[in-house]
């Protein structure tokens, strides 16, 4: 029988192991923009984003990656950077993860393409 105890340990270990994963995903998938950022930073980075995202109901491993790519690209919290709103609306709406992924993706590329971000 686990405690609760070593429940809390297990999930933790899990999580880590999740954000490790999403730094060095990261590192690989743009090596010319983390190539001066230490590890520390990159973890900061990914932590910020995993901390402010999680109160939206974002936590797959995917949604954090995309997330902390548009950090990386556009700055800290780039969703409030939407001159709409939109971004906010969208991650604050009871849709599941995947749908508010697909929805924040199709306004980020809006935003880039009008050269809003």
């Amino acid at each position: 029988k686990q405690t609760a105890q070593s429940k809390l340990a297990y999930f933790y270990a899990a999580l880590m192991d999740q954000f490790c994963t999403a730094l060095d995903t990261l590192r690989r998938s743009f090596p010319e923009q983390t190539a001066d950022r230490s590890r520390d930073d990159l973890h900061s980075m990914v932590a910020q984003v995993v901390q402010r995202m999680s109160v939206y109901g974002i936590r797959k491993l995917r949604s954090i990656h995309v997330l902390a790519s548009w950090q990386l690209f556009f700055g800290e919290r780039f969703e409030q950077r939407d001159p709409a709103g939109q971004l906010i609306q969208m991650l604050a709406s009871h849709l599941d993860e995947d749908a508010k992924l697909a929805q924040l993706e199709r306004r980020m590329d809006a935003l880039h393409e009008t050269g809003a971000l």
